[in-house]
């Protein structure tokens, strides 16, 4: 059987994780701290007080959470670190101080300027519809993510993103 190159490339990207993982294992986990994993689960497993009761003389009156707190107190679980496993971590955010958040906004602005040239506006009494970049836009569609909001005479509005961005039309030379 002839391996092509995707397949080799991808058998070497699991030989070094199977590697990876191996030195991790073997070398990284201190002996100590291995111990000390193996303890603390024993520790755990092996808690008796009251389980004997439990399950000799069945409790109807009380409920399935009752008796799994008798078995497993809160104070057990309260050094556990519980973290929100849906948000991101510390390195894929930061803050934005106001001046970034103004300087993301006039780039954005600038670049939706450049990348659109508003070449005629249609205004009847029932529709208002622009003409950029060789496609006509009626109220309320978008382009790149910007809905037309408004238009009159010289220029066409455009919101999105919580910014709004006016074309203006341009004048013959």
């Amino acid at each position: 059987m002839k391996l092509t190159g995707r397949q080799k490339l991808y058998l070497g990207i699991l030989v070094v994780a199977m590697v990876g993982l191996f030195y991790d294992r073997l070398f990284i986990l201190p002996q100590d701290a291995k111990a000390q994993a193996v303890d603390e689960t024993a520790e755990f497993l092996v808690q008796t007080t009251g389980l004997s009761e439990s399950v000799s003389e069945p409790d109807s009156e009380k409920t399935l959470s009752e008796r799994l707190d008798e078995l497993i107190p809160d104070d057990r679980l309260s050094d556990v670190d519980r973290r929100d496993i849906f948000t991101a971590g510390p390195g894929w955010s930061h803050s934005m101080t106001p001046d970034d958040t103004h300087a993301m906004s006039q780039t954005v602005i600038k670049t939706f300027q450049t990348r659109h040239k508003l070449r005629a506006i249609i205004l009847t009494d029932t529709h208002t519809q622009v003409y950029v970049d060789d496609r006509v836009i009626g109220l309320g569609k978008s382009l790149d993510g910007f809905t037309l909001v408004a238009a009159d005479e010289t220029s066409a509005t455009f919101a999105g993103q919580g910014l709004q961005i006016v074309l203006r039309l341009q004048q013959d030379k």
